[in-house]
C-alpha cells in the first residue's frame, strides 16, 4: 500500500462530498481511496484493450472529456503511481493544470531518503 494513502482515504472520507468522483494515475490509489473513503474512483492507466487489464477496472478513454463533463471532481498525484508510470503522472499534472486544478490536500511524508515531501496530492477540478 503507498505510504500516505490510509490517512489520504481518511481524510477524502471526512473532506469531500459523499457523492465525489475522483481521477488517479493508478488503480492501486483508486482501491486505496474506494476502500478507506467509499468514494468513487477511476485510474487513467486502465489500458482501454481487455486483454491489458484486469477486467474488475474500467478505463478512461476521454479523459479530457469526462472532465469536461464533470464527471470528476478531483484528480490525485501520488509518488507511488507517479514512479511507476511519469507519463499518466505527467497527465494527471496536465489535466489538474488545463482544468483549473487547485490543491485540497497534501499527503507529505518521507521519500527518497528525504523527509516532508508531497505523497499524495489532490486537486479539485473544474470544467
Amino acid at each position: 500500500m503507498p505510504t500516505g494513502s490510509t490517512e489520504t482515504g481518511r481524510w477524502i472520507a471526512v473532506n469531500l462530498p459523499a457523492d465525489a468522483r475522483l481521477l488517479t494515475i493508478g488503480p492501486s490509489m483508486a482501491n486505496v481511496i474506494q476502500y478507506y473513503s467509499g468514494r468513487s474512483c477511476d485510474a487513467l492507466s486502465v489500458s482501454p484493450n481487455p486483454l491489458h487489464r484486469n477486467p474488475t477496472y474500467q478505463p478512461i478513454i476521454n479523459a479530457d472529456a469526462e472532465l469536461k463533463a464533470a464527471n470528476y471532481e478531483y484528480i490525485v498525484w501520488d509518488a507511488y503511481s507517479a514512479r511507476r508510470s511519469p507519463h499518466f503522472a505527467a497527465r494527471a499534472n496536465q489535466l489538474a493544470h488545463r482544468f483549473g486544478g487547485h490543491v485540497v490536500h497534501v499527503q507529505r511524508g518521507d521519500i527518497d531518503g528525504k523527509s516532508n515531501q508531497p505523497l499524495i496530492v489532490i486537486y479539485e477540478v473544474h470544467p
